[in-house]
């Protein structure tokens, strides 16, 4: 198939996808119901990610992408969309993403050490499952999660065409920038419908498992991650500081940095979007821009970005707690 008609249907599919379960999705049981931690105030269709997910299957499908690389991203993604109606329990999610990371990366060989390939095999199955997980709690203001998959998976298409490898990853990369594109319109800069973890699941389980694939080296890991750096950034530190507090990481919360941004600040959801936007083009620019220099080069490049962000975390971390008092 002609790769711009295979772009073109990527988009339509998860527009009509979007379009649907905006109309039809309360009906169908997908409404997300305002809590004390959602960025929203009134009911709100919620799943509006099959859409992406539908034109992921069609592009893996005409691509001829490895049957259990689809069938793995395909069974958590659904396992999502079922969440996105009913209650899972975390623990069940928890082994799915595992299992379902581990079989994705299963029969690559790392390295020729048995011990220290097991070794790379569970990190690389925590990062996968972990990244997913990442994706699916920083999808929390509109357009955030969409707008972010845009961005990182066209650095990814361009970081294996700059590399010249994995030909048909790149035009699944692209597919899913598509997807994504396709759904922004229902979500930014009013939200006529939700994600839902069957999309935040699917981009997070999908940049994760091409970040391992890709990983040639420490080079290649520290370049691909960067392209996710505002999510990684804020949810780590967003961790740490739940961990200081001493209170449980199961717990819900409305604590990230852009979550701080719109519900204490009163910023609107389209500005914050759009800055954790340019931040991640600018991040993932330096990066491939640095690539060639060195792995103490882009560690270094790593530690200066968080650096940043975490200054910025903190001043506006206290900035909320002086307007509380």
């Amino acid at each position: 198939m002609n790769i711009y008609l295979l772009l073109t249907l990527s988009f339509i599919i998860s527009l009509m996808g979007s379009f649907l379960i905006s109309r039809y999705g309360i009906k169908l049981g997908l409404a997300d119901i305002p809590s004390n931690r959602s960025s929203h105030i009134e009911v709100v269709p919620k799943g509006g990610g099959i859409g992406i997910l539908l034109s992921f299957l069609f592009a893996s499908i005409i691509l001829n992408i490895e049957f259990k690389f689809l069938c793995s991203v395909f069974f958590i993604s659904i396992l999502s969309f079922y969440g996105d109606k009913l209650e899972i329990s975390p623990l069940f999610r928890l082994i799915v993403h595992l299992l379902g990371s581990l079989l994705i990366i299963y029969n690559i060989n790392f390295h020729d050490n048995f011990i220290l390939n097991l070794l790379i095999i569970f990190i690389s199955v925590v990062f996968i499952a972990g990244t997913a997980n990442f994706y699916n709690f920083m999808d929390g203001i509109n357009g955030i999660a969409a707008l972010t998959g845009v961005i990182c998976f066209s650095f990814v298409a361009l970081y294996i065409h700059l590399n010249d490898t994995h030909y048909f990853f790149k035009i699944l990369s692209i597919c899913l920038a598509f997807g994504c594109l396709g759904f922004l319109p229902f979500n930014l800069p009013k939200a006529k419908v939700f994600m839902g973890d069957v999309g935040s699941m699917l981009l997070g389980i999908c940049f994760g498992s091409f970040v391992i694939i890709l990983s040639n080296s420490m080079v290649d890991f520290l370049c691909l991650i960067s392209f996710l750096f505002p999510f990684y950034a804020d949810e780590l530190l967003t961790m740490l500081i739940r961990i200081k507090d001493g209170e449980s990481l199961s717990r819900p919360h409305r604590r990230h940095l852009y979550q701080l941004f719109v519900n204490e600040l009163k910023f609107e959801h389209y500005k914050i979007t759009i800055l954790y936007g340019l931040i991640q083009i600018i991040i993932s620019t330096v990066f491939i821009f640095f690539k060639d220099y060195g792995l103490l080069t882009l560690f270094l490049l790593h530690l200066f970005f968080l650096g940043i962000f975490s200054f910025l975390f903190i001043k506006v971390r206290n900035k909320v707690q002086r307007l509380n008092i």
